[in-house]
């Protein structure tokens, strides 16, 4: 009989029985049925056969008569057997947790064993049992075997099934250095983070490093040359054997670095070139001229030759025409037909001694332009127009001049209608409205309230700026309010002439070239633009070409190019023309890319139908589940998108794309995704 058994009837046979017969176990009667007089039955209860035990049955017929001799009847331990653990794989150092097994054969004295090693065992019935595993247990990566132990008579061990101690999931917090240029030699990179062992391996996407363990919370990996060779990123990740995952991926950037003497960038989104004002030649490039510069490939175009150093450079929101300024002069690259042109700018309240310090072309417009032009001790912003039947640029007869009033280093457009100037002194900022006669009474004005506020060159996002100095400011005709302060600590924006801000409201980031503890090497933040926190930093790795007094180089121009891309201008502290444009793409401009996401889809465009040579075109695709990065391609090669809502993108294409009839084909790629079904566009 097994332990456990349910209410059980014996048949006893034997001579002498009579209707009076009783049977017992263990001298305790049990309900007796008589059968004739060698046989009897006797009911033995589930009390007496719930644990192993060997019952002395004996049957009395009462009277003076005594009891029969005994007969032994066993209960034995049933032989238990494991199906089952509620968890196989726990974590080493995690914090114990009960086990439940599942089986057969379990009676109330089972006994779990751990690596032959008994456990305090729970009964809860005979196919469950539950133990928690001691802090001991779990210490250290490993695999425990389970059994299950039932003592004799019967009984026996089970067979096992093992629990594996794995080790914790790795966590990164950092990797230092957190980039590294193209070219480099094999780089060995300190990871710090949590929960690594000496099986712990750094991998590059699929590709395991060389890996040296340092301690739980450190280690060092080697990163051959072979991966730095071009711009982009390297997916950094750790792994750990028997762990349950690996670390969540981060992005280390391999940037390029191109060391020219450039004065000002801006980015064309159209044909997806930055395009640089040169200073004095080089042994590689002509002095006093433009060059296009592919921020993908860092392939520098021909240079553009001017008549005189171009300093500042603006390009209209078309991509039809470039400017650029020297100290008295406006040269008008008109990119349709390559054609140079220069204009004299005219004396302020006629003055004949100025300098153009800054400039920006109004929205909508190929020759609107505001400059920022200055005599001794005057600075002025002022609307010229540039007629390009004569080549000549005029003021605007209503433009209101004096000291201060339009006293300002960088205007910026907040749209068609209105010029923000943040620097009328160093703690006003003031909005002009702007009119076919010039520029009018400021409508409105904020006044700084301390030093530390104050603005700083910005760029605008819609109805918003983004100052260098991390304020962030609203504007509506009629007021200007500060919305927040973008706390840059530790890092600081240090500008020389430029505008080191790029907010992006398609990837709700904002972007500042910096300097790392005030005097430190150059540095990338990022912030969002929905918390206004930052969310991290790139240490840009500065080659010493230039010991400068204070910091290496001043950061001057910040853009954002392509899909992930980010062009920052770098000038040296002691004004020798030396410069650094460094190009950087990855997650840390679109965090997205580290993410993995569905498909986009493209339902309609703006326009089915463009007209062949119609130039440059904007198209809005409407479609669904547009995220941050969408890259929308016509004919397979990328084009510049922006997203405007989760339903909207625009799209810039290119004259090349359009000049002659044919068919374009969208494709719309969501990192992280497959592409969408794809829409086409008649050029005809």
């Amino acid at each position: 009989m097994v332990a456990g058994a349910s209410d059980t009837t014996l048949t006893l046979a034997g001579t002498g029985f009579t209707s009076t017969t009783t049977v017992s176990a263990n001298n305790t009667a049990e309900a007796t049925t008589y059968v004739s007089a060698t046989q009897v039955k006797a009911t033995i209860p589930a009390a007496q056969l719930a644990t192993a035990a060997t019952l002395s049955i004996t049957a009395s017929n009462g009277g003076t008569s005594g009891a029969s001799a005994a007969v032994a009847f066993a209960v034995n331990n049933p032989a238990p057997a494991v199906t089952s653990l509620s968890s196989q794989t726990i974590a080493a150092g995690s914090t114990p947790v009960a086990i439940t097994i599942t089986g057969t054969g379990f009676v109330s004295s089972s006994s779990v064993l751990v690596n032959g090693s008994s456990r305090t065992t729970t009964f809860v019935n005979a196919t469950q049992l539950s133990f928690t595993l001691t802090a001991q247990d779990i210490a250290l990566p490993g695999t425990l075997a389970v059994t299950v132990s039932n003592a004799a008579p019967g009984g026996g061990t089970s067979t096992s099934l093992n629990i594996t101690v794995a080790a914790g999931s790795p966590t990164i917090a950092s990797a230092s250095p957190n980039s590294i240029l193209t070219g480099s030699t094999d780089t060995t990179i300190t990871i710090t983070g949590t929960n690594f062992y000496a099986t712990s391996v750094a991998m590059i996407g699929t590709t395991a490093l060389s890996t040296t363990y340092v301690s739980s919370t450190q280690l060092t990996a080697v990163i051959p040359a072979a991966n730095l060779t071009s711009l982009g990123w390297l997916a950094l990740s750790v792994h750990t054997p028997s762990a349950p995952s690996p670390s969540a991926t981060i992005a280390i950037p391999v940037a390029m670095t191109l060391a020219l003497n450039v004065n000002h960038i801006v980015y064309d989104p159209y044909n997806r070139k930055l395009w640089a004002t040169i200073g004095a030649a080089t042994s590689t490039l002509a002095g006093n001229s433009l060059v296009s510069i592919d921020p993908a490939t860092g392939t520098i175009g021909t240079p553009v030759l001017l008549a005189s150093m171009p300093y500042a450079i603006a390009l209209s929101d078309s991509g039809k025409t470039l400017y650029a300024l020297t100290s008295t002069v406006v040269t008008r690259y008109d990119m349709t037909t390559n054609t140079v042109t220069i204009a004299t700018v005219p004396g302020i309240s006629g003055s004949t001694t100025i300098q153009t310090q800054s400039f920006s072309i109004a929205p909508g417009t190929e020759n609107e332009l505001v400059l920022g032009t200055s005599t001794t001790g005057s600075t002025e912003i002022q609307v010229f127009d540039y007629d390009t039947a004569t080549n000549t640029v005029t003021a605007r007869s209503g433009n209101v001049s004096g000291f201060p009033s339009h006293y300002g280093y960088c205007p910026v457009f907040l749209n068609a209608g209105y010029l923000i100037n943040p620097y009328n002194t160093l703690s006003d900022i003031n909005l002009y409205p702007v009119s076919s006669t010039g520029l009018g009474s400021a409508v409105a004005s904020y006044t700084s309230t301390s030093p530390t506020e104050e603005s700083g060159c910005m760029k605008v996002a819609g109805s918003v700026s983004y100052s260098t100095t991390g304020n962030v400011y609203a504007f509506t005709p009629t007021t200007i309010t500060k919305n927040a302060t973008i706390n840059l600590s530790p890092t600081t924006v240090v500008a020389l002439n430029g505008t080191p801000v790029a907010p992006d409201l398609s990837l709700h980031q904002v972007f500042f070239g910096s300097v790392y503890s005030g005097n430190g090497p150059e540095a990338l933040t990022s912030a969002s633009t929905d918390t206004n926190q930052v969310n991290s930093i790139v240490m840009l790795p500065t080659p010493g070409v230039v010991p400068g007094s204070s910091n290496l180089y001043y950061s001057d121009d910040l853009y954002r190019w392509g899909q992930d891309g980010l062009a920052l201008l770098l000038r040296d502290d002691l004004g020798t023309g030396s410069a650094l444009l460094y190009l950087l793409r990855g997650p840390f401009v679109v965090p997205q890319e580290l993410n993995t996401n569905t498909a986009a889809s493209i339902t309609a465009d703006s326009s089915s139908t463009i007209t062949a040579g119609s130039g440059n075109t904007v198209l809005t695709l409407t479609g669904s589940n547009f995220v941050p990065g969408v890259a929308v391609t016509w004919n397979g090669s990328y084009r510049t998108t922006t997203i405007v809502d989760s339903t909207h993108v625009t799209v810039a294409i290119p004259a090349s794309d359009v000049a002659a009839a044919g068919t374009g084909t969208l494709v719309a790629t969501n990192p992280g995704a497959p592409a969408s079904a794809s829409l086409t566009v008649q050029v005809q």
